[in-house]
């Protein structure tokens, strides 16, 4: 078995066709999808009996509810490819996706985690297209890991979901089953340490559409998604108040300020334990902004004063 697909499937009865649509389409028939029904209250755990009676190629799980990381890690148990790939039931892939990223990999065989583009937040204002060129990075020694997190920006597109991994990453690593959101960056930066290389290509496309019901749409996950970026930070070694993590230190004060916004108080999880990162690290006005009223303010009256709607 070449590819298993593991889908997390959990009140998305309006989206979930046209997601398993989307992966028959493929024209691929060395892999395995496999339905983790996470306990959902509509007709969508039915729908994926329907579907493996339809095809030999789908599997199903039923279980109680338990988030995302919990019903990938089920799949994982029982997943048999040699690479393994996660799709959201309320996304998609485009066509001719999968056959070039197979293709790839069949001639890349020591490639360990292979990255491919996405057309993010479909029907919000935020869409937009990630894309990447062909390359492979190297990443034997824990400072290759720390300059694919900061210098090409991982941590700003580490989702689980337009990315392909060699099964054998997970030995002894599953997904966190007590964070809702953010559970991607924590696993990634786990696997990121037992990885040798990390390929990009620039084929195939990731649909990524915008569901406002969806925890990713959720404002009060901001606390979670804060603490799983400073996690990453820990298992990488990564120095946020340095002059080179400047870009990852000013994402990571927006989502506590998120963060703030939603709980009204001090997020949980602040970064900003000691000074903030010095002025002369900003590279436009907006940066320096934020720094000198963060030097000024403090990080509590500087989440109060973002906050404001």
């Amino acid at each position: 078995m070449m590819l298993s697909i593991i889908i997390p499937v959990y009140k998305t009865e309006k989206y979930l066709d046209r997601c398993i649509e989307s992966i028959l389409m493929q024209k691929v028939d060395d892999i395995e999808i496999i339905l983790v029904d996470d306990g959902s209250p509509d007709k969508s755990g039915e729908m994926c009996d329907k579907w493996a009676l339809r095809d030999n190629h789908i599997r199903v799980i039923h279980k109680q509810n338990g988030g995302p990381g919990s019903a990938r890690n089920m799949a994982l148990d029982i997943a048999q490819g040699t690479y393994i790939t996660f799709i959201d039931s309320d996304d998609a892939i485009a066509e001719n996706t999968f056959l070039p990223i197979i293709n790839y990999l069949t001639e890349h065989q020591d490639i360990d985690i292979l990255e491919y583009p996405a057309h993010l937040y479909i029907g919000s204002p935020k869409e937009r297209k990630l894309t990447f060129e062909n390359d492979i990075f190297d990443i034997h020694d824990l400072k290759d890991k720390q300059n694919l997190w900061l210098d090409n920006k991982l941590y700003a597109h580490c989702y689980s979901c337009n990315k392909v991994f060699q099964r054998s990453l997970f030995d002894g690593l599953r997904y966190s089953e007590s964070v809702t959101l953010g559970e991607d960056i924590r696993l990634i930066s786990q696997l990121l340490k037992k990885a040798r290389n990390y390929a990009t290509i620039n084929t195939g496309m990731y649909l990524y559409y915008f569901n406002g019901e969806s925890i990713s749409g959720s404002l009060k996950y901001a606390d979670e998604l804060l603490s799983s970026h400073l996690y990453a930070v820990e298992q990488l070694g990564i120095d946020i108040y340095s002059k080179v993590s400047r870009r990852l230190y000013l994402t990571m004060l927006n989502f506590q300020i998120d963060a703030y916004r939603f709980a009204k108080s001090t997020p949980k999880e602040p970064i900003l334990k000691k000074n903030p990162i010095p002025l002369r690290y900003a590279q436009n006005k907006k940066d320096f902004t934020k720094i000198l009223l963060m030097r000024i303010l403090g990080v509590k009256n500087m989440c109060r004063l973002f906050s404001c709607r």
